[in-house]
């Protein structure tokens, strides 16, 4: 997607950036959720599941974290600049 469409449509841009911290929120809850599922409902398998996924946590979140922190941050910045653009189209 090039960078036209981002601007043309500031609202997309709104949408990467919220959508990007989602995934990060669901990254690092869910794992947690399948743990404490898995000890109230007394279920070993589903637990050595989320003890997998909470391990790849370790390794794999740094990296993810600081992309997707990066495409909201860049999103949430062309998002302003598109709205201020826009702003100055409807000024004219």
């Amino acid at each position: 997607m090039s960078m036209k469409k981002y601007l043309n449509d500031p609202s997309l841009c709104v949408r990467t950036s919220l959508s990007c911290m989602l995934v990060m929120i669901l990254w690092v809850v869910s794992p947690l959720l399948l743990a404490a599922l898995a000890v109230t409902q007394k279920m070993p398998k589903l637990f050595l599941i989320a003890e997998f996924f909470l391990n790849l946590n370790d390794i794999a979140f740094p990296i993810f974290f600081w992309i997707l922190l990066a495409l909201a941050v860049w999103a949430g910045l062309l998002s302003f600049y598109g709205f201020k653009e826009s702003r100055k189209v409807q000024d004219k």
